[in-house]
């Protein structure tokens, strides 16, 4: 499961209501809220092509072999579409599945990589244009823990999202911070705010490139069309295939 999350000083009651399809929160610290966006099969997708598909199961390295190899595809994976609903459908598409669609015989390993990536993308549209919805500025995004690892990757994000993303030095958010924290209830940590501002350090940036930022716009609309709407009798009929 991959994280959106949003930290915002202000309670947005729009994205907080029942139906949002958010997760809402208060912060532990003062006037802080967190919306909590969430992804069933991104992180399992990934694993899924590498080990099921890729047949590398014990190559945790591979990622590397297929970002190589997926940094010649460009954006669109050349007409090919991954719908990632590898755990079931979602929402107002329960009958969902994952499947590639648009392949042709020129479709090899590493554009179906990419197309892996874009799903999980365009995936990612779909929260943060609730987001925007509500008025949060979205001009920068942290990237954070094994999603921030793949600088293509990052660079797609950045692209598909139409925002500057950041990574950090310490890519473990999670873990360091949960510390800090518990560190903080034992009195080790005086300011927790300073403490945690502290620790950020910056590693990469990548800026959007506008060019594909209107492409993937286009491609998103198309796609979010096909999906919940000219594809949902056919996935009906695949759920009595099964």
């Amino acid at each position: 499961m991959f994280h959106v999350l949003c930290i915002h000083k202000r309670n947005h009651p729009e994205l907080s209501k029942k139906g949002a399809g958010l997760v809402f929160n208060s912060g532990s610290l003062p006037d802080t809220y967190f919306y909590w966006g969430y992804i069933r099969t991104g992180g399992l997708a990934l694993r899924w092509f590498k080990d099921n598909i890729c047949k590398k199961a014990e190559d945790g390295s591979y990622y590397q072999v297929l970002e190589k190899d997926a940094r010649k595809v460009p954006a669109g994976s050349n007409g090919v579409l991954f719908l990632p609903y590898l755990t079931g459908g979602i929402n107002d598409i329960p009958d969902a599945v994952g499947c590639f669609l648009n392949m042709t015989m020129d479709t090899d390993q590493a554009t179906l990589w990419h197309a892996v990536l874009e799903a999980i993308g365009y995936d990612y549209m779909e929260i943060t244009d609730l987001y925007r919805s509500a008025g949060i500025d979205l001009s920068r995004i942290t990237i954070t823990e094994g999603g921030s690892r793949d600088n293509m990757w990052n660079q797609m994000k950045a692209d598909m999202l139409g925002s500057r993303t950041v990574t950090l030095e310490n890519a473990a958010g999670a873990v360091m911070t949960n510390c800090m924290f518990g560190a903080y209830a034992v009195g080790d940590v005086d300011n927790i705010a300073e403490a945690l501002t502290g620790n950020i350090h910056l590693k990469n940036e990548f800026e959007p490139n506008e060019e594909n930022v209107t492409f993937y716009r286009g491609q998103y609309e198309k796609k979010t069309h096909l999906v919940k709407d000219t594809m949902k009798e056919a996935f009906s009929i695949l759920a009595e295939l099964r």
